[in-house]
């Protein structure tokens, strides 16, 4: 799978696309997983009952993650280089 991001919010989701249009190559939903940010992930942040995916952002941010589907507006300032497909 190689995908940009302004692809997957205009053909998969409908969504907006809000900072960089960075490549996606795999998808994750499970923030404890590890994975090789040259496998370029992208992030779906799930709110759930018990847990709200978007707590986990930042700390995927510093782990490398650079792409992110989310629910809702955030504050993309602090995520210079990442890219968030809102839905």
């Amino acid at each position: 799978m190689k995908y940009r991001l302004s692809e997957i919010a205009q053909i998969a989701t409908g969504g907006i696309l809000r900072g960089q249009d960075v490549e996606v190559r795999s998808v994750m939903t499970d923030s404890r997983h590890s994975f090789a940010p040259e496998s370029a992930p992208m992030f779906v942040a799930i709110a759930g009952v018990n847990h709200d995916g978007h707590n986990f952002i930042g700390d995927l941010y510093r782990r490398g993650v650079r792409a992110f589907m989310v629910e809702r507006e955030m504050e993309y300032g602090d995520y210079p280089e990442a890219g968030f497909v809102v839905v």
